[in-house]
């Protein structure tokens, strides 16, 4: 990989049990829980996981077995959270490996961020990880949008013989067939954003993710992933298990707004104290009334 990145890089088990890192998700007004399992039948775990908070979240699976799945898949997400394009990465991963001396390798990935200067994310993704908004309404949790895999299924695009339709049809690390999934969306405060490789998200009915979502109760706990990867393992899940949950932290207010506030409401206490006792308004309430019979 070229370059270095801004933010020192945590393995996935740091982040997943960092205090440190958690309180900085809840400053940056989302909490956050992953967890990542290795299949069965690998050797190693080729899934990434990568946590920046205020920045961006992201799930990657590597592509290759032993052409170094995992390398691509972290290059990936460390290399998009440097701004990189997904054309830079494409090649940077087909470079590195070269190097190597390993054969084509490639990963899948799905991420989200927020949008500066807004409330809205943006969701990007390649391949067959998935990203599911739920939101939280007052008849309990709904699914409001989840990608949809770019997979030979999906895509419709020429299968090569004896591939599984399910696999994916698009990666990086092995020439982009076609551009990514984009999709910008406005969560509300305590919604859940879960991004999860295909090991978890496989397993489960989008009725059982809701379900999922559910049980889990609010404020997030850290172990919830850690609970749901093993949960997919016990479905039978044979494959690297991944998932990453964020918690949208209800808006509260500003101190300042909060003291504001209650300044007017003692104010307009003690107007209406002095009508009632001297039947009359006092120069202030009759200042504001005369400027309302302006408009």
């Amino acid at each position: 990989m070229t370059g270095s990145s801004p933010t020192p890089m945590m393995n996935v088990e740091d982040v997943a049990t960092s205090s440190e890192r958690m309180a900085c998700a809840v400053r940056s007004g989302v909490r956050a829980s992953m967890s990542t399992l290795t299949g069965t039948d690998h050797p190693i775990n080729q899934d990434y996981l990568l946590h920046l908070p205020g920045r961006m979240s992201g799930v990657a699976d590597g592509v290759g077995g032993g052409a170094h799945g995992e390398v691509a898949s972290r290059m990936l997400l460390q290399l998009l959270s440097e701004q990189s394009s997904l054309a830079q990465i494409d090649e940077a991963i087909q470079n590195t490996l070269a190097a190597l001396g390993h054969g084509p390798g490639a990963s899948v990935f799905a991420s989200v961020q927020p949008v500066s200067s807004s409330r809205d994310w943006q969701a990007l993704w390649v391949g067959d990880c998935q990203i599911t908004h739920f939101e939280k309404t007052a008849k309990g949790w709904r699914m409001a949008w989840q990608s949809q895999a770019q997979t030979y299924r999906h895509t419709h695009e020429n299968m090569p013989a004896g591939v599984d339709p399910d696999a994916p049809s698009n990666m990086v690390g092995c020439g982009l067939n076609f551009p990514a999934g984009q999709h910008r969306f406005r969560p509300g405060g305590e919604d859940r954003i879960v991004i999860a490789s295909d090991g978890f998200h496989k397993v489960f009915s989008s009725d059982e993710q809701i379900a999922l979502i559910a049980q889990a109760a609010s404020p997030l706990n850290m172990e919830v992933a850690q609970t749901w990867c093993e949960l997919a393992r016990r479905r039978g899940s044979r494959d690297d298990i991944s998932v990453l949950i964020l918690e949208l932290a209800r808006p509260r207010w500003h101190t300042g707004s909060r003291i504001l506030i209650a300044a007017c409401v003692l104010t307009l206490l003690g107007m209406g104290l002095q009508w009632a006792l001297w039947g009359e308004w006092g120069p202030g309430m009759t200042w504001v009334l005369n400027t309302l019979r302006g408009f």
